[in-house]
């Protein structure tokens, strides 16, 4: 896919971004679709209570607004924030319809990902449709191969869709309880 782009790279605009910064904003209209090139990004919004939801993080390879460009209210869901310093390639509709017309192995690619975006945002749905902490938990690594390395527990909070505290002391029990091992930022689900 990446020689593509470089093919035809005057169809694209590069975009440098810096961490923490907000590159597209939530409700704002989507007109591209971005490509990681470099960097890491989440896609976030606010719940009405003011917890931070990560719906989606976002590296080196991964398509965004992909969905939302050819739907029929093209508005981002949440705000696309860069985490770590990036580049990301930016391809108008009518630009990724030659491309996908030109190339049908890009064509199958922009397919399989668009595909694994519906499925991991189904898999958000569904681990923010637990009202149960554990169970979110607990269904949320089983999903990720039964292990998570994560970042930072607040990081990792927001992802889940949980406060800071409340997934700080439900490690502490399930790991006393033998549910699940930590090591460091290591999480395993035990059998």
């Amino acid at each position: 896919m990446e020689q593509i782009f470089e093919l035809e790279d005057n169809l694209f605009i590069t975009k440098e971004c810096q961490k923490d910064e907000i590159v597209f904003k939530e409700d704002e209209t989507c007109n591209f679709v971005g490509f990681i090139k470099s960097g890491d990004f989440i896609i976030s919004s606010y719940s009405f209570n003011g917890n931070e939801i990560v719906y989606a993080k976002l590296t080196k390879g991964d398509l965004f607004g992909n969905n939302l460009i050819f739907s029929s209210t093209p508005k981002y869901k949440g705000n696309v924030i860069c985490t770590k310093k990036g580049i990301i390639k930016l391809i108008s509709k009518d630009d990724l319809l030659k491309l996908l017309t030109k190339y049908p192995s890009l064509l199958e690619k922009y397919l399989e990902l668009s595909s694994n975006d519906i499925l991991k945002l189904n898999n958000k749905v569904k681990i923010l449709s637990f009202d149960n902490a554990e169970e979110r938990l607990i269904y949320f690594l089983k999903n990720n191969q039964r292990k998570y390395l994560f970042n930072s527990i607040s990081s990792f909070s927001k992802e889940l869709g949980l406060r800071r505290e409340t997934l700080s002391r439900l490690i502490t029990y399930l790991v006393n309880k033998k549910v699940i091992s930590k090591q460091d930022n290591l999480i395993t689900l035990l059998d």
